[in-house]
């Protein structure tokens, strides 16, 4: 009898434990509009970065906005010449009309210049040095 009643109160138990917990923030993906404005600008700066005598393409890849604060969003760039420039990644801010670059790295992205649970929320770490 207590094995039954223990087999109808568990479901209902984890049921009220998962409503119970926080729900986890992740950033999102951009919409149509957002992708391509942010594209754009990680682009630009990355042609700016990469330099123009380097003739290799540029990729924007991984590109998610904040659900924290949505004026930020972070994207990830490489070139196709993957034996002279490394990989980076940017974090960008979303002024009066357009986006950003408002540092870039490949680690302690935003230290200082946004909360970390942008930080977190964009790069799934808040740990600054």
């Amino acid at each position: 009898m207590a094995v039954r009643r223990l087999a109808t109160i568990a479901p209902a138990l984890a049921a009220s434990l998962l409503l119970a917990l926080p729900a986890a923030r992740a950033a999102r993906a951009p919409t149509a509009a957002e992708g391509l404005k942010i594209r754009a600008d990680a682009h630009v700066f990355a042609a700016i970065y990469y330099r123009s005598t380097n003739p290799a393409r540029i990729y924007v890849t991984r590109v998610r906005v904040s659900t924290v604060d949505g004026r930020f969003a972070a994207a990830h760039l490489t070139t196709s010449n993957k034996l002279i420039d490394q990989p980076i990644d940017v974090l960008l801010w979303h002024g009066v009309s357009e986006w950003a670059v408002i540092t870039w790295g490949t680690e302690y992205l935003g230290c200082g210049l946004v909360r970390s649970a942008v930080r977190k929320d964009l790069f799934g770490t808040a740990t600054c040095f």
